[in-house]
């Protein structure tokens, strides 16, 4: 169904990183996984095993909100600032279909065990977070090889 498709997930939660790489080319699919302090320069190999836990638990959390671009004009940018009560996790990927142009998709989310720190990130970040699917040039959903948003 896919020509090649390249999917990057980072993970982050109490200032530990969790990121995989998974390439799809020719119907071969590659992965490599990389751990480690998020503030350290270079990350070491992993298996894949705490990796890929962590991206799973990521994707279970039941409060998951997504960031727009004015969360990298702050300085409160969950980039840079470890948050205690959430995960931060950043997708981006590329996708072709055969015979079709390639779509793009980056957004970079936060997520809680609870709806109790997720009510006080909200009231915290709230100009910080997506509203009414606005798509920005940083963090998007779907777009095309040239730009432009797909709404289906």
């Amino acid at each position: 169904m896919f020509e090649s498709a390249t999917i990057q997930l980072a993970i982050c939660r109490n200032g530990f990183g969790y990121k995989s790489t998974d390439l799809l080319q020719q119907r071969c699919l590659r992965s490599q996984y990389q751990i480690g302090p998020i503030h350290a320069e270079v990350w070491k190999q992993d298996d894949g095993t705490a990796g890929r836990k962590e991206i799973e638990h990521f994707f279970q959390l039941p409060e998951i909100y997504a960031y727009s671009d004015l969360v990298l004009t702050f300085d409160r940018s969950p980039l840079l600032n470890a948050h205690w009560d959430a995960t931060i996790g950043l997708v981006d990927m590329c996708v072709t279909a055969a015979g079709s142009a390639s779509r793009k998709q980056r957004m970079l989310f936060i997520g809680f065990t609870d709806s109790i720190h997720a009510e006080f990130s909200l009231a915290v970040d709230d100009a910080l977070l997506v509203h009414d699917h606005r798509t920005g040039t940083r963090f998007f959903e779907w777009m095309d090889e040239g730009g432009s948003s797909l709404r289906s």
